[in-house]
């Protein structure tokens, strides 16, 4: 019998955001931390703040060409159409008197303030985020890349190292710490995303939960391939703390619990409150257990 195996995460992730991309495309073990870890696995800040950075370096700071620009610029309400694109247009622009893209990045960061009104920020390691609307009773730790139009509501908590893709939403008091979610994604209202890898137009409903440990002694994780070609054959993945990896396309119903280390394929839907064992799982499976149980 063929020894169980783990779906590559460019069967989970595809076409990724391109900072993503460039993070993920690091790892040197597919399953392994993104992020920097100390001798007891939890994340190590120093480290994180250096990868940012360097990563920076390599995809470009600059706030109309890079492709990771600090988080300097958002518009205020009411500014024009033209302030908002993201490159400097010589049809459109140079009718209004702006000579070059030099001369529309100065009078673009002049439109309005320099930094989100947030007064929670844990650290000034923040990139990207433009126009993106950030509620300045959210609790913000950095590091963190936001892509364009994210939005944080009102009590949401981000723990970085994270990354939000373009058009993200954490809603009301939800909890998202050391993740990644793609383009489109959402985190509905008092859910937790902790650990975790999630692809793009995921949504993440009201009070679901993406646990991240198995019990509090440091145990390996184990998951188990559950797939309807080989069921019930356990990976270890030689690590204590993982949440799941949740392929494009899926949505996790309301006060639905994925075990920790749970694998799900692109366009899997998990029902309303439904407990799902650490795995990896396509529909079908997720039918089968849902049969299974009821």
């Amino acid at each position: 019998m063929d020894e169980p195996t783990l779906p590559n995460l460019t069967e989970l992730f595809r076409n990724p955001h391109p900072v993503h991309a460039a993070f993920l495309d690091a790892l040197t073990s597919p399953y392994d931390y993104w992020y920097p870890v100390d001798a007891s696995g939890e994340a190590d800040m120093p480290k994180a703040k250096t990868l940012y950075s360097d990563f920076q370096k390599r995809l470009g700071d600059d706030d109309l060409t890079g492709t990771m620009p600090s988080m300097r610029f958002q518009p205020v309400k009411g500014v024009e159409a033209h302030m908002l694109l993201t490159a400097f247009d010589p049809e459109v622009h140079s009718r209004l008197g702006i000579a070059d893209a030099d001369d529309f990045r100065n009078k673009r960061r002049m439109t309005g303030p320099t930094h989100p009104d947030l007064l929670t920020f844990g650290s000034v390691a923040f990139f990207g985020g433009f126009e993106s609307n950030f509620d300045h009773r959210s609790v913000i730790h950095g590091p963190l890349y936001a892509g364009h139009r994210c939005t944080i509501r009102a009590s949401a908590k981000i723990i970085g190292p994270s990354h939000l893709g373009a058009r993200t939403l954490l809603n009301t008091s939800s909890v998202f710490t050391r993740s990644v979610m793609g383009d489109d994604s959402q985190v509905d209202d008092l859910a937790v995303v902790k650990d975790s890898l999630i692809g793009r137009g995921v949504y993440i409903m009201s009070g679901a939960k993406l646990l991240h440990r198995v019990g509090l002694n440091g145990a390996i994780i184990e998951v188990m391939e559950a797939r309807e070609s080989a069921f019930g054959r356990m990976i270890r993945l030689k690590r204590p703390k993982m949440g799941c990896v949740i392929g494009d396309g899926c949505t996790i119903g309301a006060d639905a619990v994925l075990g920790a280390g749970t694998i799900l394929l692109p366009n899997v839907r998990v029902p309303h409150g439904f407990i799902v064992p650490s795995g990896i799982y396509d529909q079908t499976a997720i039918d089968r257990r849902l049969a299974r149980d009821i």
